[in-house]
């Protein structure tokens, strides 16, 4: 059974940026989901705020047609009111970050994957930089 992984906006910004020192990682984790090592999940909010970042390094059809090639292969979970009250009233210093943290969790994910662990170590969930997860996912 394929492991089920949430990923955080920084690796999806850094591949399709070409963020360096981070794309290579980045890049190679999100090869994987391509290639169907495991399945990859994202929430409405972090597509959002990818296409404004990338439109802002490039242009908006530039970003649009990164979201498109990011939705062949990820999935985007729900985000409710049920996600939005638990975040509002959670102890998370980052409202963002609960919003994700909460959808990965109502959405059963196995791992998230970002390079902010920092910002999510208060998840229930096991929390992974891409390279964690490439070493975690590869076995």
């Amino acid at each position: 059974m394929s492991k089920c992984v949430f990923v955080d906006s920084d690796v999806l910004i850094d591949v399709f940026s070409g963020r360096k020192p981070f794309y290579e990682a980045s890049a190679y984790f999100l090869e994987m989901a391509e290639n169907g090592v495991f399945l990859a999940f994202t929430s409405p909010l972090i597509i959002a705020n990818v296409y404004y970042v990338l439109q802002k390094f490039s242009n908006k059809e530039a970003a649009m047609s990164s979201i498109r090639k990011i939705r062949t292969f990820i999935g985007v979970v729900d985000m409710n009111q049920r996600i939005v009250d638990r975040a509002i009233n959670s102890s998370f210093s980052d409202f963002e970050d609960a919003l994700q943290i909460y959808s990965a969790e109502n959405a059963v994910m196995d791992i998230i994957v970002t390079r902010n662990i920092e910002h999510f170590k208060d998840s229930n969930l096991s929390v992974l930089s891409p390279t964690e997860a490439i070493s975690v996912l590869e076995k």
